[in-house]
């Protein structure tokens, strides 16, 4: 019965943000996020044209594991995502950007998180230059 009143309210919340809304909020924090990981100097392991509007796949730099990256990211942060599929388990982590996390305060964390877990994994990153490329996202399109 828990379940019904979690899609109630799930629902609820979707149809008081209203769907326009819902799908634009997503894709600007997508942008945002993304924006801020390239700015790390990781790259986004999908084409721009068939990206996901709720999740992001980034490529880790060569020898950096992300068996290492998501444990100090959930140790040191309190943050949980996920390895790559397959092959590329070992080399790309995947975020979801989607629901109640797709806002610029978690997304604005989550690339904090990201630099320092990057640092400290001994990969050189521009200091607040994730944080600070999403926030420049975010004025740009402030009210979009």
């Amino acid at each position: 019965m828990h379940l019904f009143y979690a899609l109630h309210e799930a629902l609820t919340m979707v149809l008081e943000e209203g769907l326009p809304a819902r799908f634009a909020r997503h894709r600007r924090n997508a942008a945002a996020f993304r924006a801020g990981i390239e700015a790390l100097g990781l790259h986004v392991f999908a084409h721009p044209e068939v990206v996901s509007p709720t999740v992001t796949c980034i490529r880790l730099p060569a020898g950096l594991s992300a068996t290492d990256f998501l444990r100090h990211l959930r140790q040191d942060h309190g943050l949980t995502t996920l390895p790559g599929l397959g092959e590329y388990r070992e080399s790309v982590v995947r975020v979801g950007h989607m629901g109640v996390t797709a806002t610029p305060r978690v997304i604005l964390h989550a690339l904090y998180a990201f630099e320092d877990v990057l640092r400290r994994l001994g990969h050189a990153c521009p200091p607040g230059a994730g944080v600070a490329r999403a926030a420049a996202v975010y004025a740009e399109t402030d009210g979009a």
